[in-house]
């Protein structure tokens, strides 16, 4: 099985966003996983809170990827794996 990371600020989450993980789906990876920036994400400022960027990326895989959906799981996982990351190592 080939898996696809896909990291970014989603801030929000958009229709090119969307088109990408569409098209990597349609034959270069069987899976993707989402992983959404801490909230201390150096290169930009005035992030929409976690929850309501997360909130948006399941909200965009629920109506538009449920036939290729990826585990919300894994999404939660390395969001909450990211952001220890980001405190431990700043």
């Amino acid at each position: 099985m080939k898996i696809g990371i896909f990291g970014g600020s989603f801030n929000p989450i958009h229709k090119r966003h969307e088109e990408m993980a569409l098209f990597l789906l349609d034959g270069y990876v069987d899976k993707i996983i989402f992983v959404p920036t801490g909230s201390k994400y150096e290169y930009k400022n005035n992030l929409i809170d976690n929850k309501y960027r997360l909130d948006m990326i399941k909200l965009v895989i629920d109506k538009n990827m449920a036939h290729k959906r990826p585990k919300t799981i894994e999404i939660l996982i390395l969001f909450f794996i990211k952001i220890l990351l980001t405190i431990f190592l700043h």
